[in-house]
């Protein structure tokens, strides 16, 4: 019998698992560090953008099981209210009880007393001042509302706007209602579809939003929904454009993200990929503008454009699962690799 895995508590600092939100995270070219690095592996910030508009696996959810989402009834408090709210809301005393589903005022006010030392939040002032504060900023609100619902995925009034928005967008492009609406007896689809490799001695895991294998045409598409502030139309160009950082696809690097699922699924044994040797891999990407029209546009990157970001891709995830590697055997998560080997970090 297949041993069923928890995919986010796959993988620890002595035991590193390589996925495309680790590779993020020690990334220097986007804010990475391996400060960052040793900070995912001891907390659960994977699970937690997982449930972040930024994944493009939301839509495919929502599609599918809307009741699974609240709309926020309250936003979260900004400055140090929020920092609170955050810090609290992350205490095990919370994340670990299931059952908990009803704001315990009392419990609040401890965790709140402890929340006020690391945030410093008033510190001259007494608990009791400073909650009374904190109340009149909501808060207590907001956290009675995450809590009741903390089994949901939260959005904001905003994230539905745009959800519904892209939803209604999807079903209109024939393309698109093609692939997240109709079913065809050649193709098969798989949905968060985990993955776990190893490849010449280092582990990897990913979690695929949307596959599909079609069979008659002999094509393995992986499909990621990704939302953007900008111009949809904008999100994607010819590969030429790598080194220019000039789109979302360059920027955030979402052609490594997919890279390494092409590469992990080459080197994959599960039994989906059964007879599928020789099929071509596509990816296809779906930009969602966030704003003003909220244009849905699809791109199909294959061929040589595919080839191109492939190559590119392979190549930025040898350099840093090497980073990872040196960092590890000199246990050293503070010092930059540069600044390890060179003494420096040069600019030029």
């Amino acid at each position: 019998m297949e041993e069923i895995l928890d995919y986010y508590k796959v993988g620890n600092i002595n035991d590193i698992v390589i996925s495309n939100s680790a590779l993020n995270t020690i990334d220097p070219e986007i804010g990475g560090s391996p400060q960052k690095f040793l900070e995912f592996f001891n907390s659960d910030i994977e699970k937690k953008n997982s449930h972040s508009m930024k994944t493009g696996s939301i839509v495919h959810e929502y599609i599918e099981k809307p009741s699974e989402f609240a709309v926020a009834e309250i936003d979260k408090p900004e400055g140090k209210i929020g920092d609170i709210c955050d810090w609290i809301l992350a205490r095990p005393e919370i994340q670990n009880i299931e059952a908990i589903t009803v704001l315990n005022e009392e419990e609040i006010f401890y965790l709140f007393g402890g929340a006020r030392q690391v945030i410093d939040y008033y510190a001259n002032r007494t608990n009791e001042s400073t909650w009374k504060t904190f109340k009149e900023g909501r808060g207590l609100d907001y956290l009675d509302f995450v809590i009741s619902n903390k089994d949901k995925t939260i959005l904001t009034k905003n994230d539905k706007i745009v959800l519904e928005n892209a939803i209604s967008n999807l079903r209109k492009n024939t393309f698109t209602r093609g692939l997240f609406f109709e079913s065809n007896l050649d193709v098969v689809v798989k949905k968060e579809l985990e993955l776990y490799v190893t490849i010449d001695g280092i582990k990897y895991k990913i979690k695929i939003d949307n596959l599909r294998i079609d069979h008659l045409n002999r094509t393995i598409s992986i499909i990621d929904a990704k939302t953007t502030s900008g111009n949809a139309y904008n999100y994607v160009k010819l590969p030429q454009d790598i080194d220019v950082v000039n789109t979302s696809f360059n920027k955030w690097k979402v052609f490594r993200q997919l890279s390494l699922y092409t590469k992990v699924i080459e080197h994959s044994d599960h039994p989906i990929f059964e007879n599928t040797e020789n099929y071509a891999i596509e990816w296809v990407i779906v930009a969602i503008e966030t704003k003003d029209q909220f244009n849905m546009v699809p791109f199909v990157i294959k061929g040589g454009a595919f080839e191109a970001y492939y190559i590119e891709g392979i190549t930025q995830i040898g350099n840093l699962v090497r980073r990872v590697e040196k960092h590890k055997a000199l246990n050293n998560w503070t010092d930059h690799l540069e600044v390890i080997e060179n003494g420096f970090i040069e600019i030029c």
